[in-house]
């Protein structure tokens, strides 16, 4: 019996599938690049940005917090979407007590409890650097607990005068209309802060510049001879010449 030659396929070739673009795919942030950055204080690094990372380790974010606690140059730092849950929290708290540069924290969609929550307001009534601190859509802030912990963060927050943004969504109006409140006066100060910083910036430019020294009429003693003349100089020592041509020396000011 004689069997009919089967039709082969030709053979095809798959292309190898190209290289992952970390910038086009998620956060391009090269973590132990960026740890050791924190933990030498480097002054070019004022941005640590870890969102959406979502398989670094607990602990490494946990290294973050215990590195930018005696970090002097980083303002903003970001850990969103990165199963953060409240140990990381508690560290980063400690953090807060500690650090006085960063003004930003962003700690959204997370595994953060209200326990955890606690901890970060509780470290800002002694933080005088941050302005912005989002802690909403926490996975195990749920039930019953919501109530207590915006009441109880109400009461602490009215301690902290910097804190002008807070990205959470209150459950209850009554703490919602509080925090608004504290928000608000927070904000008020802060621009009266500006204005008087102005104002004393304006004075200063307007009286003699840094390192100058005003003309005063004081009296120049001949060096040689009991003569007396009533100059204009500058009161820094210059040495000018009297009419008999010896060096008269800045004596003390008359006013």
């Amino acid at each position: 019996m004689l069997l009919k030659p089967q039709r082969v396929e030709p053979m095809r070739l798959t292309p190898p599938p190209p290289p992952v673009d970390p910038n086009a795919t998620g956060n391009p942030t090269v973590v132990d690049e960026v740890l050791q950055q924190a933990l030498s204080n480097d002054p070019e690094l004022t941005e640590v940005n870890l969102n959406n990372i979502d398989d670094i380790a607990q602990g490494t974010l946990i290294r973050f917090a215990e590195a930018l606690r005696s970090n002097s140059h980083v303002k903003i730092f970001n850990l969103a979407n990165t199963k953060a849950d409240d140990p990381v929290a508690l560290a980063i708290a400690k953090m807060l007590r500690e650090n006085s540069s960063i003004v930003s924290l962003n700690i959204e969609s997370n595994y953060v409890t209200g326990k955890g929550v606690m901890a970060l307001v509780q470290a800002l009534p002694g933080n005088n650097t941050l302005t912005e601190l989002r802690f909403h859509n926490q996975r195990h802030m749920c039930g019953g607990q919501v109530g207590t912990v915006e009441m109880e963060m109400v009461k602490i927050l009215r301690e902290n005068h910097t804190l002008i943004k807070l990205g959470y969504q209150f459950n209850l109006p009554g703490p919602r209309m509080s925090m608004t409140g504290i928000l608000t006066r927070n904000q008020d100060r802060q621009r009266q802060k500006r204005m008087q910083e102005q104002r004393q910036q304006q004075q200063g430019q307007q009286g003699a510049p840094v390192g100058a020294v005003k003309p005063r009429t004081i009296a120049l003693v001949c060096n040689s001879i009991s003569c007396f003349k009533i100059w204009s100089c500058f009161f820094n020592g210059v040495v000018r010449p009297c009419s008999t041509g010896c060096q008269l020396a800045c004596s003390e000011s008359l006013y």
